[in-house]
Protein backbone atom coordinates (compact mmCIF):
# COMPACT_ATOMS: atom_id res chain seq x y z
CA UNK A 1 0.00 0.00 0.00
CA UNK A 2 1.43 3.26 -1.28
CA UNK A 3 1.32 6.29 1.17
CA UNK A 4 -1.02 9.28 -0.13
CA UNK A 5 0.51 12.45 -1.42
CA UNK A 6 1.69 14.85 1.53
CA UNK A 7 -0.25 17.66 -0.61
CA UNK A 8 -2.40 17.00 -3.36
CA UNK A 9 -4.33 19.89 -5.15
CA UNK A 10 -6.77 18.71 -7.70
CA UNK A 11 -8.46 21.70 -10.09
CA UNK A 12 -9.01 23.48 -7.06
CA UNK A 13 -9.82 27.43 -7.30
CA UNK A 14 -10.70 29.73 -4.34
CA UNK A 15 -12.94 32.92 -3.86
CA UNK A 16 -9.48 34.75 -2.99
CA UNK A 17 -8.97 38.41 -5.60
CA UNK A 18 -4.68 36.83 -5.82
CA UNK A 19 -5.49 33.12 -7.27
CA UNK A 20 -5.55 32.48 -10.46
CA UNK A 21 -8.70 31.99 -12.67
CA UNK A 22 -7.81 28.50 -14.07
CA UNK A 23 -8.35 25.80 -11.38
CA UNK A 24 -4.61 24.61 -9.84
CA UNK A 25 -3.40 21.39 -10.06
CA UNK A 26 -0.03 20.25 -7.92
CA UNK A 27 0.97 16.69 -6.69
CA UNK A 28 3.79 16.51 -3.95
CA UNK A 29 4.97 13.32 -2.36
CA UNK A 30 7.09 12.83 0.51
CA UNK A 31 10.66 13.80 -0.14
CA UNK A 32 9.51 16.29 -3.19
CA UNK A 33 10.36 19.81 -3.07
CA UNK A 34 8.08 22.92 -4.72
CA UNK A 35 9.88 26.76 -5.63
CA UNK A 36 6.89 28.53 -6.46
CA UNK A 37 7.65 32.14 -7.75
CA UNK A 38 4.98 34.49 -7.44
CA UNK A 39 4.33 37.99 -8.67
CA UNK A 40 3.77 39.42 -5.55
CA UNK A 41 3.47 38.69 -1.69
CA UNK A 42 -0.17 38.66 -1.16
CA UNK A 43 -0.78 35.90 -4.40
CA UNK A 44 2.05 33.88 -2.25
CA UNK A 45 0.27 34.25 0.83
CA UNK A 46 -3.12 33.27 -0.91
CA UNK A 47 -1.72 30.32 -2.43
CA UNK A 48 0.05 28.69 0.62
CA UNK A 49 -3.81 29.45 2.19
CA UNK A 50 -4.97 27.53 -0.25
CA UNK A 51 -2.69 24.89 0.51
CA UNK A 52 -3.43 25.19 4.07
CA UNK A 53 -7.13 25.09 3.54
CA UNK A 54 -8.10 28.76 4.58
CA UNK A 55 -9.58 29.28 1.68
CA UNK A 56 -12.73 28.22 0.73
CA UNK A 57 -12.97 26.34 -2.46
CA UNK A 58 -15.15 26.63 -5.55
CA UNK A 59 -14.24 23.92 -7.06
CA UNK A 60 -11.81 20.65 -6.67
CA UNK A 61 -10.49 19.92 -3.28
CA UNK A 62 -6.83 20.28 -0.94
CA UNK A 63 -5.65 17.29 0.55
CA UNK A 64 -2.60 17.37 2.84
CA UNK A 65 -1.63 13.65 4.56
CA UNK A 66 -4.36 12.52 2.64
CA UNK A 67 -7.12 14.54 4.32
CA UNK A 68 -9.61 16.94 2.77
CA UNK A 69 -9.25 20.39 4.59
CA UNK A 70 -13.37 21.16 3.43
CA UNK A 71 -14.16 17.88 5.50
CA UNK A 72 -11.44 17.54 8.74
CA UNK A 73 -12.83 19.35 11.75
CA UNK A 74 -11.44 22.75 13.12
CA UNK A 75 -9.43 21.36 15.73
CA UNK A 76 -7.52 18.72 13.23
CA UNK A 77 -7.19 20.62 11.15
CA UNK A 78 -5.37 23.34 13.25
CA UNK A 79 -3.44 20.62 14.43
CA UNK A 80 -2.49 19.23 10.68
CA UNK A 81 -1.51 22.87 9.97
CA UNK A 82 1.05 22.69 12.90
CA UNK A 83 3.04 19.70 10.44
CA UNK A 84 3.37 22.70 7.63
CA UNK A 85 6.36 25.14 7.74
CA UNK A 86 5.44 28.43 5.82
CA UNK A 87 7.79 31.08 4.75
CA UNK A 88 6.98 34.65 4.42
CA UNK A 89 7.71 36.86 1.74
CA UNK A 90 11.55 37.18 1.40
CA UNK A 91 13.77 37.86 -1.56
CA UNK A 92 14.59 35.11 -3.49
CA UNK A 93 18.70 35.28 -2.89
CA UNK A 94 18.73 37.93 -0.02
CA UNK A 95 22.43 36.71 -0.15
CA UNK A 96 25.05 36.89 -2.72
CA UNK A 97 27.73 35.64 -1.11
CA UNK A 98 28.61 31.99 -1.39
CA UNK A 99 28.07 29.68 1.13
CA UNK A 100 32.34 29.80 2.29
CA UNK A 101 31.86 33.59 2.70
CA UNK A 102 28.76 33.64 4.89
CA UNK A 103 30.10 31.11 7.01
CA UNK A 104 33.76 32.76 6.99
CA UNK A 105 31.88 36.62 8.24
CA UNK A 106 29.85 35.26 10.18
CA UNK A 107 30.25 36.11 14.31
CA UNK A 108 30.60 33.04 16.05
CA UNK A 109 28.25 32.97 19.20
CA UNK A 110 30.71 31.30 21.27
CA UNK A 111 34.46 30.72 21.07
CA UNK A 112 35.92 28.46 24.10
CA UNK A 113 40.24 28.79 23.98
CA UNK A 114 41.60 25.97 25.89
CA UNK A 115 44.84 27.33 27.99
CA UNK A 116 48.05 26.24 26.99
CA UNK A 117 50.51 24.74 29.38
CA UNK A 118 53.95 24.86 28.79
Amino acid sequence: MTAPPILAIEAASGVDQYLPYTPLDLVLSEGDFALIEVPGPRRGASFANLCTGLIPLTSGCVRFLGRDWQTVPNEHADALRGHIGRLFHQPLRPETRDVAARVLLARPKFIVLDEISA
